[in-house]
C-alpha cells in the first residue's frame, strides 16, 4: 500500500477517503532524478499546502520510503484541481553552482569535493552525506578541470560517470540526514523471472546506427598515442564490429594519462563499452509482486532473469525503469536493459559463419568444425551464467535485505545436502571457490563478470586461430 506526504502532512493514503490524488504515477530510473505527477482535488483538505519548489514529497511503500523529490511545476485545471509535477531528491544537485577548477586525485575525491561544495550552498534539506563509494580509477589518479560555471549534477555526469560509470542512489539514514551513494554496480540478484506468455508486455532489440564506433583512436596528454605500444598503429578496432558495420572510425580523449599503456587499456573500455551501448535490448514487463506479495517486488538496478524461448533469450537483465500507478499497481510495468560488456550474441554468429565456410570433405576441417560448435555452446553457457557479484562477498543481513551470498561451504557435496533450499540462494565453495546459485530446483554455477569476459576472451583468440585456419 502506498502513502505520499508532502512535508510531514499525509495528501494520499487509500485507507482515508478524503487523503485522495488523481492519477498518481511515480517513474524512476538509473542516474536520472526519476518523477511524480498527479492531480489533488480541492477538497483533500492538504490541497493548499502543495507549493512549487517549496515543498518536500515523500512516496512510501508499505511503510518504507521509496521516493523523495520536490514540486517543479503546478497548474489549475477547469475544476480547479491541482496538477502537480515532482522531481527526485537528484534534482537539488542541479540547483548549485561548481566554479572553475583544476583538479588531480582520485575519482572519489573528485566526487566528495563536488558534494561538499553543494551543500556548503544549500539548506539543510537539500545536503547529502556520503555513504558510499565503489568507483575507482585503475591508476587511482584522474585529472579535470572545468573552466565554466556548471552546475553540480552535469558536473558530476560530465567526470565521472560518462568516464568511469557507475550509479548515484540517494536515500534516508537512521538519523534522518539523507545519504549519496556512487557505486560501481547494483548487487542485488531477483528471484522473481520475466517471462514470455506471462509477464513479458514488449522487448526491443536494436543498433543506434548514429553511435556505433567500431574503431577508435584514443589521445592522451600532450598528443600522445598508442602507436608505441600497438604495433605502430594509433588505433584500436573490434573485429566483430567491424564485419557487422564496416569501418567506423571515432577519438577519445583522455587529457590526464601520459603512458601509452594506460592510453591503450583505457580505449579498450571505452570501445567495448561505446559498441555494447549501440547495440541494445529493452524489455517491458509487468511486477508479479502486485499480483502476489509473496513474490519478491522488481527494484531498481535489479538483475533478473528473463527467459523468452520466441526471442532465443534466457538471460540476465538490469531494471533500468519502474514505472507505477500508485492508484492501480497492476498496470505498472518495469524496463530492463541489457548491461553485458560483451558482443556475446554477435560472438555466436560470428562463429556460425565460420563453421558455414568449413570444407566438410576434409578430416582436419570436420574437426575444425566440431571445435567451433563447441565453443559456439560454451559461449551460450557462459552468457547464460553471468552474474554481477561484489569483489568482496558479504552477507545477505549485512546488505539490508539484498540478495547476496549466504555463506560459504566445503564443498559441493555439502551443499547438495542442504534442505529445502531457496529459490535466489547463493554459496560460495570454498575448495574451487567457485558460486551456485539455486534455480529452477538445481544448483547453477555463475561467473563474475570479470571471470565471463576472461572466458569469451579465450574462446575469440581459439575462433580467430580457426578463421585463419579455414581460409587457408
Amino acid at each position: 500500500m502506498y502513502q505520499v506526504k508532502c512535508d510531514d502532512s499525509v495528501i494520499y493514503d487509500l485507507r482515508d477517503s478524503k487523503l485522495k490524488i488523481i492519477s498518481p504515477k511515480l517513474t524512476t530510473e538509473l542516474n536520472k532524478t526519476g518523477t511524480f505527477d498527479f492531480t489533488i482535488p480541492e477538497q483533500n483538505p492538504n490541497y493548499d499546502k502543495i507549493k512549487k519548489l517549496k515543498n518536500i514529497i515523500t512516496i512510501f511503500q508499505d511503510g518504507e520510503e521509496i521516493w523523495r523529490g520536490r514540486v517543479i511545476n503546478d497548474e489549475l485545471d477547469f475544476y480547479n484541481r491541482k496538477k502537480v509535477e515532482c522531481e527526485g531528491e537528484l534534482s537539488f544537485l542541479l540547483d548549485t553552482i561548481q566554479r572553475p577548477y583544476s583538479f588531480q586525485g582520485t575519482p572519489q575525491d573528485l566526487f566528495t569535493k563536488f558534494i561538499q561544495n553543494h551543500n556548503a550552498a544549500v539548506e539543510d534539506s537539500k545536503k547529502f552525506v556520503i555513504r558510499n563509494i565503489t568507483v575507482s580509477d585503475p591508476n587511482d589518479y584522474t585529472n579535470r578541470e572545468d573552466s565554466n560555471y556548471t552546475n553540480s549534477w552535469d558536473s558530476i555526469n560530465d567526470k565521472l560517470i560518462n568516464t568511469y560509470g557507475g550509479y548515484i542512489e540517494t536515500g534516508q539514514l537512521e538519523n534522518g540526514e539523507r545519504y549519496i551513494d556512487y557505486i560501481k554496480e547494483y548487487n542485488s540478484i531477483n528471484p522473481q523471472t520475466i517471462e514470455f506468455g506471462k509477464n513479458l508486455l514488449d522487448i526491443t532489440q536494436y543498433a543506434k546506427g548514429e553511435d556505433i564506433k567500431t574503431a577508435i583512436i584514443p589521445l592522451g596528454k600532450d598528443g600522445l598515442t598508442i602507436s608505441s605500444v600497438n604495433n605502430g598503429k594509433d588505433f584500436i578496432y573490434n573485429e566483430i564490429a567491424v564485419s557487422l558495420f564496416g569501418w567506423i572510425y571515432g577519438t577519445v580523449e583522455y587529457s590526464d594519462v601520459s603512458i601509452a599503456n594506460n592510453l591503450l587499456n583505457k580505449a579498450k573500455e571505452y570501445l567495448e563499452t561505446v559498441i555494447n551501448e549501440s547495440l541494445t535490448i529493452e524489455l517491458s514487463a509487468v511486477d508479479l509482486h502486485y499480483l502476489n506479495c509473496d513474490i519478491s517486488k522488481f527494484k531498481k538496478g535489479d538483475m533478473v532473469r528473463v527467459i523468452s524461448i520466441p526471442h532465443k533469450i534466457d538471460k540476465y537483465f538490469q531494471v533500468s525503469k519502474l514505472s507505477i500507478s500508485l492508484d492501480n499497481p497492476k498496470s505498472s510495468k518495469i524496463t530492463l536493459g541489457q548491461t553485458f560488456t560483451t558482443l556475446t550474441q554477435k560472438q555466436i554468429n560470428n562463429a556460425k559463419n565460420i563453421q558455414e565456410t568449413i570444407n566438410i570433405n576434409s578430416q582436419e576441417t570436420q574437426e575444425m568444425q566440431k571445435e567451433v560448435v563447441t565453443l559456439k555452446e560454451n559461449v551460450e553457457k557462459l552468457d547464460e551464467t553471468i552474474v554481477k557479484l561484489p569483489e568482496e562477498y558479504i552477507s545477505k543481513e549485512e546488505m539490508n535485505g539484498r540478495l547476496m551470498i549466504k555463506g560459504e561451504l566445503t564443498d559441493f557435496k555439502e551443499l547438495e545436502e542442504i534442505k529445502k533450499p531457496e529459490e535466489g540462494d547463493l554459496y560460495k565453495i570454498s575448495d574451487t571457490k567457485k558460486v551456485y546459485l539455486f534455480y529452477d530446483d538445481k544448483w547453477i554455477e555463475i561467473l563474475t563478470k570479470q571471470e565471463h569476459d576472461e572466458e569469451i576472451t579465450k574462446i575469440n583468440e581459439r575462433l580467430e586461430v580457426l578463421e585463419k585456419g579455414v581460409e587457408e
